[in-house]
């Protein structure tokens, strides 16, 4: 049916233009449906590692959705987490609520301003380390109305060694 390119996608040995066109083109949604796999969802559980989908370096890359709960004001909070600190991190960010139902989402870290509905907020700090053992979660928040924010989420992506 043809030769297949350094992709493995198949294209016809014939000359005619428009034979050899048209037999690509068939080729091509075959090889897109069988070889070329939709993007799948992941389905992500709070405080279960999963596969990004990226590979770094030749490494998979992986993440932990981390709970980290109702935030305290002008105060820094530390979530002790599961990742061992053999383990590369690669990207860190979280995301706050400010009401019970989850409505009003903040980005963490949130560098101050005004935030719809609620007015202007100072800054908040998202840092991550560690000690021995494990990663920490450290988030600092710099003024009362931090304590509004009644639950908090920060994902770390790493690679394993």
């Amino acid at each position: 049916m043809g030769q297949t390119n350094k992709y493995g996608l198949r294209y016809p040995e014939n000359t005619d233009l428009a034979k050899n066109t048209a037999m690509y083109i068939k080729n091509l949604a075959e090889d897109i449906e069988t070889k070329l796999p939709l993007s799948e969802s992941i389905n992500i559980t709070t405080g279960t590692e999963y596969e990004t989908g990226r590979v770094i370096d030749n490494k998979t890359e992986y993440a932990t959705r981390i709970d980290c709960g109702a935030l305290l004001s002008s105060d820094t909070k530390t979530i002790q987490t599961s990742i061992p600190n053999t383990y590369t991190i690669t990207d860190y960010y979280g995301i706050g609520y400010w009401d019970m139902i989850n409505t009003t989402p903040i980005l963490l870290p949130h560098l101050g301003g005004s935030i719809p509905t609620i007015g202007t907020m100072s800054e908040i700090y998202l840092n991550v380390s560690y000690s021995t053992g494990n990663y920490r979660i450290h988030i600092t928040t710099t003024n009362e109305l931090a304590n509004l924010i009644t639950s908090s989420f920060v994902t770390i992506c790493y690679t394993k060694p």
